[in-house]
């Protein structure tokens, strides 16, 4: 009896572990349910459009991370429309990740901004012609 309640809790332990630890993370060369693409700036803002698959719309939160200022922005994500549009402020060596969760699948997009003071000089020369 001591042996069967032994091999039904082990067995039970098994179970419960292994559920626990069944959360899959998406690689983004894996899936196309969830994307987020640069679209450039605006004024002193970073522009994402950030599609989702409107099958994994049921249930799903978003959240958006920077490393140096923590969460930026979290929400159940139960839109009708699959493309939102995100303006961020830009900041010097900024790490973004836009994380979205959907039952058991959780995608991660991440994106690190590098900005740069580029001084443009333009030369022309004007030649003249004597006869």
């Amino acid at each position: 009896m001591k042996n069967l309640r032994k091999v039904t809790t082990a067995i039970l332990a098994t179970l419960l572990i292994s559920s626990a630890a069944s959360a899959q993370v998406i690689n983004p060369s894996d899936a196309d349910d969830f994307a987020v693409k640069y679209t450039g700036t605006e004024d002193n803002y970073l522009c994402f459009n950030v599609t989702v698959a409107s099958a994994l719309l049921r249930n799903a939160f978003l959240k958006v991370e920077d490393t140096n200022e923590g969460e930026i922005y979290s929400e159940n994500f139960n839109k009708t429309a699959t493309t939102v549009k995100f303006k961020i402020e830009k900041k010097q060596g900024q790490i973004l990740t836009f994380k979205l969760t959907s039952g058991k699948n959780v995608f991660a997009r991440t994106f690190t901004s590098d900005i740069k003071l580029v001084e443009q000089v333009t030369v022309s020369e004007n030649s003249i012609a004597s006869l």
